[in-house]
């Protein structure tokens, strides 16, 4: 593992959210929305959803992390939460407070389209 991610809080937290993988998650958003749109806009409500879909995204990371953290004491102690670099408290308040700004930009998007049908 990369030492950064191993001694720095910053590094703890990428390593916890797996925010190398987030890109995927845009992917799915920005195909989704040109197939429904033939475009990318409007721009507010794309940024919406991929807002959207990042905190899901990094909020689902976060919280398979806490919800593993018995296995994960015995299986892989290196992990940020068992390893003692991220709080159990911390990891369940960022996990469901990401979920909670999902939602309130999944319904800004919403509010946003005009006309759906």
């Amino acid at each position: 593992m990369n030492q950064f991610l191993k001694t720095n809080p910053v590094g703890a937290w990428l390593n916890l959210a797996r925010i190398a993988n987030l890109p995927t998650a845009w992917a799915n958003i920005l195909m989704g929305f040109w197939l429904s749109n033939q475009s990318f806009e409007p721009n507010e409500i794309l940024f919406c959803l991929i807002g959207a879909s990042s905190c899901f995204y990094v909020a689902g990371m976060i919280l398979n992390d806490v919800f593993d953290y018995p296995r994960d004491l015995k299986f892989r102690p290196e992990r940020p939460i068992p390893a003692g670099q991220i709080s159990l408290l911390q990891a369940k308040i960022a996990g469901f407070g990401l979920l909670i700004v999902g939602v309130g930009l999944a319904f800004a998007a919403a509010a946003m389209i005009q006309n759906p049908f």
